[in-house]
């Protein structure tokens, strides 16, 4: 039996190797290629940049805004920022709930 996986980053990384600081971003990164290796349909919603292995990688938070939230900060040194109230995350949240009602 084959399923279809709706698997979302998060709006302050981008679901790639280089954010492996981050225990979530990379259990959506390694999760996609798990369920796409045994044969699922997986659709990823992350920041653009992303690229985990997936049947449909949608974009739901743009650079421009990934850029002006956190884009001066340097995660590799100083860790993640974040806030759930920031520009990126509620970006992020309207679209993806946008590009999800799409695919459900």
């Amino acid at each position: 039996m084959k399923f279809r996986f709706h698997v979302l980053g998060l709006p302050h990384t981008r679901t790639t190797k280089d954010f492996n600081a981050c225990a979530y971003t990379q259990k959506a990164l390694k999760f996609c290629k798990m369920m796409k290796d045994r044969g699922h349909y997986v659709i990823h919603y992350g920041t653009e940049g992303s690229n985990p292995e997936c049947d449909e990688n949608v974009n739901v938070l743009p650079n421009e805004v990934w850029e002006e939230v956190y884009g001066e900060h340097d995660y590799k040194s100083k860790f993640f920022t974040y806030d759930t109230k920031d520009k990126a995350y509620h970006t992020f949240y309207k679209n993806a709930i946008r590009e999800v009602g799409k695919r459900k």
